[in-house]
């Protein structure tokens, strides 16, 4: 509501073909209810000053404005050419953080039959409650970097070989638990949430939720996220549930809890 524009485009993808109603047809359809309800607005397919995107799969729609691509290609040459002159490669990340985990997976995949030594470091070996080596300061990293480990070819292969995995399954989203990736759905997420949300009130009298959204567009997701969880809080016996949203990094969404006697 906040974006002005004379002219737009419903563009519609399903990967659920299962949908009744055509992609084609189903834009003009949006397109028509746009144009009843907002005025003096006009379709243009070619050059849209406003491209709505709709993306039906099978359980969730997809409705977005914005697109930001991003391409890993520089990101890759810097790499290759770092090893063409450096043989040590230092991953730094945690047994808790999903996405630097995977990426350590990932560039296990991409160096393994590389001729460089790896080696990784995880900050929850240094202080169990290091979610994140992001999270530690400078005297703090260079001692982490004294735990390093350097991974043999059997680790490297098989942290390739579990990447290769998680390409093929091409979840809804992956979750790190017990030190081992697990391809999910977002039922399951919302169920492994709630399971811990209810030990966590079992244990604690004050549970903290801190939430990191990603962007403005997030925020109607998580005010109804926020609903569920003090809902939820109602279930736990003994215990009160507080939200409080941050404003932090604009490419993450954080969502840990904060314990209190």
């Amino acid at each position: 509501k906040n974006i002005e524009f004379n002219t737009f485009k419903v563009e519609t993808t399903r990967s659920d073909k299962s949908f009744p109603i055509p992609s084609m047809d189903f834009s003009r359809r949006i397109g028509s209810l746009i144009l009843r309800n907002i005025p003096n607005k006009k379709v243009d397919v070619h050059n849209p000053d406003y491209l709505l995107h709709i993306e039906i799969r099978k359980d969730y729609t997809y409705i977005y404005h914005k697109e930001i691509k991003y391409s890993f290609k520089e990101s890759i040459d810097k790499l290759n050419s770092y090893i063409q002159n450096n043989k040590d490669i230092r991953i730094w990340t945690s047994h808790y953080e999903i996405n630097s985990y995977l990426l350590m997976m990932y560039i296990c995949n991409y160096l393994h039959d590389k001729d460089c030594n790896i080696y990784v470091v995880f900050s929850d070996e240094y202080n169990k409650g290091c979610y994140s080596p992001a999270c530690m300061n400078t005297p703090e990293l260079n001692k982490l970097k004294d735990l390093e480990h350097k991974l043999n070819k059997n680790e490297i292969n098989s942290y390739s070989s579990k990447w290769l995995d998680i390409v093929n399954e091409n979840s809804d989203i992956r979750l790190l638990e017990d030190n081992n990736v697990k391809s999910v759905s977002y039922d399951y997420l919302n169920d492994y949430i709630l399971i811990k949300l209810k030990k966590l009130g079992e244990n604690y009298k004050n549970i903290i939720i801190v939430i990191n959204p990603t962007s403005n567009n997030l925020r109607i997701e998580l005010d109804s996220y926020y609903s569920g969880l003090v809902l939820y809080a109602g279930m736990i016996e003994n215990s009160s549930l507080v939200v409080k949203t941050v404003f932090m990094n604009p490419y993450e969404v954080n969502i840990f809890a904060k314990l209190e006697d």
